[in-house]
């Protein structure tokens, strides 16, 4: 959130919610918000929502505002619609997984992952796959669209080691 102001920058706003920004900005382009109105530019080009524009975002997603960014009135609303039954949708970001790495792909921007508790390998996206070798322990984060999860944390830096 930037200073004294009610706006969020979208990747900020992104990386809070677990989500992609492309995600965040494709619910922007659908909803045709108007520069000023629901979004604007910020110092050197960054993206900002306004609160009607975060609204309408969370709205076309079908999620939760987060409780720590509703105001005073929004949280008695929403205790009484959790009261009353209300939809029982919560959304909550995705929790990351541990897995061992099997091996490279040619594109060398996956990686084959066998996941704990799972039989097959799952594809995993990283920065370069060159310093992974078998046997790695890899933590990685389930998609919210599609079937390609992505790594969490930095790549190896030495091959082998982390």
């Amino acid at each position: 959130m930037s200073k004294g102001t009610n706006i969020w920058y979208e990747k900020d706003l992104a990386d809070r919610l677990g989500l992609q920004r492309n995600i965040l900005a494709r619910a922007r382009r659908n909803l045709k918000l108007k520069e000023g109105e629901g979004f604007g530019y910020g110092p050197s080009g960054r993206i900002y929502l306004t609160v009607q524009g975060r609204k309408a975002v969370f709205g076309e997603l079908e999620i939760e505002e987060p409780e720590e960014e509703r105001g005073s009135d929004s949280e008695k609303n929403s205790a009484r619609g959790a009261e009353s039954g209300g939809n029982g949708r919560r959304w909550t970001p995705p929790k990351s997984r541990e897995g061992s790495f099997v091996r490279a792909l040619r594109n060398p921007k996956l990686i084959e992952v066998r996941l704990e508790g799972e039989e097959a390998c799952t594809l995993v996206r990283v920065q370069s796959n060159a310093n992974f070798t078998a046997g790695m322990t890899v933590r990685a984060r389930p998609p919210m669209e599609g079937s390609v999860w992505y790594l969490e944390g930095r790549c190896p830096r030495y091959r082998g080691r982390w």
